[in-house]
């Protein structure tokens, strides 16, 4: 039987070495590559793209309405509005999502 203190030297190790290799994210296609790829991809792959761009861009609403209600700039408004938090509530970007 493995000793308790073996298993949990070996955790921790195994932990340290994980945390420790230098790793960073990367994004598998930029949008000129992912737009390629849609033009390109035949109609049921088209579909998986137009998820995927609809996803994409729903992410990025829940992230702009997370800005407007900390008050803080919002990634992008909609055609018409305005990015300052000091404008009017009318013609601000957080008018179209309170």
């Amino acid at each position: 039987m493995i000793a308790l203190r073996t298993v949990i030297a070996t955790a921790v190790i195994g932990l340290g070495i994980l945390l420790s290799v230098n790793t960073t994210a990367t994004a598998e296609y930029d949008a000129f590559a992912a737009l390629k790829a849609y033009d390109s991809a035949d109609p049921a792959n088209r579909k998986v793209w137009e998820l995927i761009f609809g996803n994409t861009q729903n992410g990025i609403n829940w992230a702009n309405a997370v800005l407007i209600q900390r008050k803080q700039q919002p990634l992008y408004c909609a055609r018409g509005q305005t990015a300052n938090p000091q404008v009017s509530r009318i013609s601000s970007c957080k008018a179209s999502l309170v």
